[in-house]
């Protein structure tokens, strides 16, 4: 069996899974006690309170990596490594760690600094995020609506009929209905030119602790293929800032490559929907959401 990892980003609720990794999980409260640490927020804060902290990304980004990291442990000393590792916008850089690209700890020390400067840029940059039920076609068309009011453009390719926008809230708000627009809840215009600011502090940061590629194949957000020694994962990883989540083109590669079972690490049920909608009903689907899930993965694997 052929086995890939898939990172989900922002945007889950992570308070409850959180906090059941942070009680049952050596490594995964190592790590989780780091990001608290770096971002100078006590575990506490950062994990009760009705979340309200995790609203903002340079709080979210380093807890959501952190708490994957962890599970992605916890998986690999159950059933080894992956063959292939893919992760959605944020994902991505716990991807790298199953790639053999980050370790943990710099994986999260990255989103500690990748969540501070979107922040920052945010501030600089108000914006959003809208998800389209549109083809790619019909979203192009109503960006090009919108942009005769403000900044706007493509951020996600989810699925064929799934695309994400982000821009000024003046533009998104003139997005037609026909697409049918759902806010996103998010703090900035993410995968956009606001966030160009960002690029280059977090590129010269991930040149001191990237590795060459030495496990897992790592299929990259910014084109949706596989990386390979002739690239430069932090350019990819820095581009992906203001460049579009190319998820379906990843799906499409993982789905090409001869895998089939994705391990999805982490709370993911939409990822989860997104995937089997484009890689079709062949693939095999399992799921660590919380600790419980790693007997259900341990009994799946060998059944």
């Amino acid at each position: 069996m052929s086995v890939a990892v898939l990172v989900p980003g922002q945007g889950l609720d992570l308070i409850g899974v959180a906090s059941a990794w942070y009680a049952a999980s050596v490594e995964s409260r190592r790590l989780l006690d780091l990001a608290s640490a770096q971002v100078q927020l006590p575990v506490p804060r950062l994990l009760h309170g009705a979340g309200l902290a995790l609203r903002q990304t340079q709080y979210y980004q380093p807890v959501m990596t952190a708490l994957c990291c962890g599970i992605l442990h916890e998986i690999e000393q159950r059933t080894g490594t992956a063959d292939v590792a893919l992760g959605h916008s944020l994902g991505e850089l716990v991807a790298c760690v199953a790639a053999g690209i980050l370790t943990s700890d710099d994986a999260v020390a990255a989103a500690v600094l990748r969540g501070r400067l979107m922040a920052r840029e945010s501030s600089s940059h108000p914006g959003g995020m809208l998800a389209l039920q549109a083809t790619l076609d019909a979203a192009l068309a109503a960006v090009a609506v919108a942009a005769t009011i403000g900044r706007v453009c493509i951020a996600a390719l989810n699925a064929h009929d799934q695309q994400v926008v982000s821009g000024d809230h003046a533009a998104l708000r003139a997005i037609p209905a026909r697409c049918a627009p759902q806010m996103l809840a998010t703090d900035g215009a993410w995968h956009s030119p606001a966030m160009a600011g960002a690029v280059d502090e977090f590129r010269r940061s991930l040149d001191v602790v990237c590795m060459p590629l030495r496990r897992a194949r790592w299929i990259a957000n910014r084109t949706g293929a596989f990386v390979t020694v002739h690239d430069h994962p932090p350019a990819l990883l820095a581009a992906q800032l203001t460049q579009p989540v190319q998820w379906v083109r990843s799906l499409e590669t993982l789905a090409a490559s001869g895998v089939d079972c994705i391990i999805i690490v982490g709370p993911a049920k939409a990822q989860r929907t997104l995937a089997r909608r484009t890689v079709g009903p062949g693939m095999r689907f399992l799921s660590v959401e919380l600790p419980e899930d790693l007997t259900l993965l341990e009994q799946a694997r060998v059944a």
